[in-house]
């Protein structure tokens, strides 16, 4: 499997998620069996401390906290409500000392906490509760750090988004009506990651790594991560109201069948994998996108429902799809969408009841037949720049 750019995923997955929930919010290792469920309990707000928004962008900021910014004697960014409708609660970029942020209620319009581009294994994020917002905790273009023991509350993209970052620590979170995503370039960042006792609504966060042979049948999972996996099949599990449901990359062979995925950001999510077959899956009610594949080869779609969603079914840069028997009514913008994927077979399947029913982009040599497109409010079917369709016996216009 070759490795893509950085380039072009940022481009792809920015454009794609930032543009979509915009519209949405305005239109409408292996796992550990051994965590606990037991409720968290908070530290009273009236022990904290209310306090401003932070805002770090050199060494010297972190001068008016206590601390020295050694491993040892870390700065402390401690014992705070952050309640705010500025962007961000607590911004730390651009610096080379150590710091520990911890104790903390945040509450802040788009990320709670947010972190990048500072020096390695200098940050630690302990014990904050981080409510509502679009993500809790978002960390990028930075490794080896630690996120443990915290609780994030109903932020709308995610409770913890990593993007380009490896070598985590990442244990004894409690998530509630939100989740973990995770946005690697390669296989080593995403095999890096360590976690141990998350909890994501009442559920265990299930993360498989390098396993081959397996089959996942039970429903102790809130969340369910794959990486360089072989030949798993996931099958009858339900997940609702976290990030992404289902999450594979670098992935092959692998089935996932039969599932419930309901009131997630993304139902299916996968990247950079082959031969995976998703097939009588119920996904609904998805923010962005209800099953969707980026970098990914010889893929079965099939006999799925994807209704009630921003896109059914979204396929990027994926060669040699089969998208067949799949129901993709009633969704917000496209019933079923692809973009510079070749070879794409999409058969028999009722895209009805959308915005658009079936929109192709860059698509080569796609053939369309048997499939029902009618009652959409803009195109049945559109196409722009695909060269050599073959498109015979639909239903629709």
């Amino acid at each position: 499997m070759k490795k893509q750019s950085k380039q072009s995923k940022i481009s792809i997955k920015r454009f794609l998620c930032v543009s979509i929930l915009i519209i949405v919010i305005i239109t409408f290792s292996s796992m550990s069996l051994n965590a606990t469920t037991d409720s968290y309990n908070p530290p009273s707000y009236s022990s904290l401390t209310p306090h401003d928004p932070i805002s770090i962008t050199s060494d010297s900021d972190f001068e008016v906290f206590p601390g020295a910014g050694t491993e040892e004697d870390p700065y402390l960014i401690r014992n705070f409500n952050i309640t705010t409708n500025e962007s961000i609660g607590v911004c730390v970029y651009y610096t080379t000392k150590y710091f520990v942020i911890e104790n903390c209620y945040i509450n802040a319009r788009d990320r709670a906490i947010a972190i990048g581009l500072i020096s390695e294994s200098t940050a630690k994020v302990l014990n904050n509760t981080c409510e509502n917002g679009e993500r809790g905790i978002f960390i990028e273009e930075t490794s080896s750090h630690e996120i443990s023991s915290n609780v994030l509350l109903n932020c709308q993209e995610a409770g913890i988004f990593l993007e380009n970052c490896g070598n985590y620590r990442i244990e004894e979170n409690i998530f509630t009506n939100c989740g973990l995503y995770l946005d690697g370039y390669s296989i080593d960042e995403y095999r890096s990651i360590y976690m141990k006792n998350n909890i994501v609504n009442s559920r265990l966060l299930g993360l498989f790594i390098d396993t081959i042979d397996s089959t996942i049948l039970s429903n102790e999972y809130g969340q369910l991560f794959l990486i360089n996996c072989d030949n798993v099949t996931i099958k009858n599990v339900s997940i609702t109201d976290t990030s992404v449901g289902i999450f594979l990359a670098y992935c092959d062979n692998c089935n996932i069948i039969g599932n419930t995925l309901t009131r997630n950001n993304w139902g299916i999510h996968l990247e950079s994998s082959l031969y995976i077959k998703m097939i009588d899956n119920d996904v609904s009610k998805s923010v962005i996108f209800g099953i969707y594949a980026v970098r990914s080869q010889s893929l079965a779609i099939v006999n799925n429902s994807c209704s009630y969603c921003y896109r059914s079914i979204c396929i990027i840069s994926s060669h040699g799809t089969i998208i067949e028997n799949n129901t993709c009514n009633e969704n917000i913008n496209i019933g079923l969408y692809s973009a510079s994927s070749n070879n794409l077979v999409i058969h028999n399947n009722r895209c009805i009841q959308n915005s658009r029913g079936i929109d192709l982009w860059l698509c080569h040599y796609p053939e369309i037949s048997y499939n029902d497109f009618s009652y959409n409010m803009k195109e049945g079917l559109l196409l722009v720049n695909c060269f050599y369709s073959m498109i015979s016996k639909n239903n629709g216009s």
